[in-house]
């Protein structure tokens, strides 16, 4: 019981990290070809995502932002093909790392512990955690793919989510 308890609450504390470093810019530095909807391409650095906005950084177009729902696909910059293993390696390090670094420190804090077991029993949590498909574009860092369900939107809403965010922050 101890175990699937623990083996759960790992899961939670994942998503919840994976979420909370794609809401801070995990990747950005790294530019990336937008597709939108309308058949436009930007390359521009991915700064931030937001209550379903992405605020981005171009050569050509400076800063500006773009809603989720104009976006068709976020892909590594073509033209930068023979650096992208070499650079998506090293961010996806970078991210793993962090990722780990949060995950201790808020393992090692009691409050924030009890705050993602409640997070555990949130609907929208559980709705998350039963999508297989969905868990599986959250373990393999697809953003892209991840920011845009629904699932997620409606997690990313969530006030118990929202708290531990805000645990997060103040540690």
């Amino acid at each position: 019981m101890k175990k699937t308890i623990f083996r759960s609450l790992k899961t939670c504390t994942s998503i919840f990290l994976f979420l909370w470093i794609v809401s801070s810019a995990s990747h950005a530095g790294v530019v990336s070809q937008i597709k939108l909807v309308d058949g436009s391409v930007i390359q521009a650095e991915i700064i931030s995502f937001s209550n379903g906005v992405y605020k981005l950084r171009s050569e050509m177009l400076g800063t500006l932002s773009i809603a989720e729902d104009r976006v068709q696909s976020i892909q590594p910059n073509k033209s930068q093909a023979p650096g992208i293993p070499a650079q998506s390696q090293a961010a996806d390090l970078a991210v793993g790392q962090k990722v780990q670094g949060l995950q201790q420190k808020l393992i090692s804090d009691p409050t924030t512990m009890d705050m993602l077991l409640d997070l555990q029993s949130d609907p929208s949590m559980s709705s998350v955690l039963k999508d297989k498909e969905l868990m599986r574009a959250i373990q393999q860092g697809n953003i892209s793919k991840v920011v845009k369900n629904p699932k997620i939107k409606k997690l990313m809403k969530s006030k118990a989510l929202g708290k531990v965010i805000q645990r997060g922050k103040e540690k």
